[in-house]
């Protein structure tokens, strides 16, 4: 039985292998500057003190990087990684731009958006 990786991991891979809007690596300092967020607030989860971080964290945190909340939903550490390696492939200012608006959607629109995406993706193979 695989057990789910945890928000700290998650962050810690990505204090480890992500590349923020600009090209660059963050520690745990200059992502707290970078996110707006507290050092003791990053380093409570990254110790794990803190389990369930709050969503206004998450998406703080994903900004500096340009990713989707998604990032978070990963459940395995190889998972993680390989959701890491498409997003730098494909990330563009304007992928960015759009990931970044459709977090602010509603599930349902969110949904919608993700349908239309599929659907144009299925008219291009």
């Amino acid at each position: 039985m695989m057990t789910m990786i945890s928000p700290s991991r998650q962050l810690l891979i990505l204090l480890r292998e992500g590349i923020d809007t600009d090209g660059h690596k963050h520690n745990m300092a200059s992502l707290a500057a970078k996110s707006g967020l507290s050092a003791q607030a990053l380093a409570k989860m990254l110790s794990g003190k803190t389990r369930s971080p709050r969503l206004l964290t998450i998406r703080a945190v994903c900004a500096v990087y340009a990713l989707p909340i998604d990032y978070f939903d990963c459940d395995t550490e190889a998972a993680c990684r390989a959701w890491l390696e498409r997003h730098h492939r494909t990330r563009s200012p304007l992928i960015a731009e759009i990931a970044r608006i459709a977090d602010q959607l509603s599930p349902h629109h969110r949904h919608s958006l993700n349908a239309v995406i599929r659907w144009l993706d299925a008219g291009t193979s």
